[in-house]
């Protein structure tokens, strides 16, 4: 079963190549991040106090084997120049990765491997890729058949949906009451009407999912955090969907 996996992989730079790795391993990370093999802010990356060459990363992975896989086997990584390949030109031997105990802050997709149900599209606010099996749970969004593109696209729309949700909860860090009604009535417009420019973006980016993948995808809109944990049914009954 794919679950969400904490490693922790130890990387050995060669000797005056450390800038120039920590410089490309970024990268790598973020394509890996808009691929759907990280849940980006449970990520960090350290140099060892012990060994100057060595650079430690914890990262929360969507699936287990999900390292493995962007390794060896991601082919959506192969462009010219590849970010993996710099990566691993700057390396004295094979990164060492390490499986850790998962973490329970967020939540791991319970369906059957090979699941063919329906899909979800909505804001995590970093939480994890924003497809979502249909009982809130994270899937390993990189096994499934999905262009570079549009996980491009995923990652995009995750941040529109993430700027409208802090426009609500953050702007202008005032109680609800004291919100100026410019503010409500945009966001209303965004979140609520089906005609607005976010919700035909939502609507087109869930047809092209479904195009790719051959699973139906349903878009909803934010900021409503629409599965409860554990997973409630009512919550998805009443949210509103693009």
């Amino acid at each position: 079963m794919f679950m969400i996996t904490d490693y922790l992989i130890t990387f050995r730079v060669k000797p005056s190549a450390m800038r120039e790795f920590l410089f490309h391993h970024r990268f790598f990370q973020e394509r890996l991040a808009c691929l759907g093999y990280l849940v980006s802010n449970h990520c960090a990356r350290w140099r060892s106090p012990e060994d100057p060459n060595v650079v430690v990363c914890r990262w929360m992975m969507t699936g287990r084997g999900a390292f493995k896989h962007a390794w060896e086997t991601e082919t959506r990584l192969d462009e010219d120049p590849s970010l993996r390949d710099e990566v691993r030109s700057l390396l004295s031997e094979p990164p060492k990765a390490e499986a850790l105990l998962t973490s329970e802050t967020v939540r791991s997709c319970k369906c059957a491997k090979g699941s063919r149900g329906p899909l979800d599209l909505w804001w995590t606010g970093d939480q994890g890729p924003p497809l979502r099996c249909c009982k809130g749970g994270i899937i390993p969004m990189y096994t499934l058949s999905l262009s570079e593109l549009t996980c491009f696209r995923l990652q995009r729309w995750n941040e529109h949906a993430d700027h409208l949700a802090r426009l609500w909860n953050d702007s202008p860090y005032l109680p609800s009451f004291r919100r100026p009604n410019q503010i409500t009535q945009f966001h209303a417009e965004y979140t609520t009407n089906p005609a607005s420019d976010f919700a035909n973006e939502s609507r087109e980016l869930a047809a092209l999912v479904e195009a790719e993948t051959g699973r139906k995808v349903v878009a909803h809109l934010p900021h409503f955090h629409i599965f409860g944990y554990p997973y409630n049914p009512e919550n998805v009954a009443s949210a509103p969907r693009t």
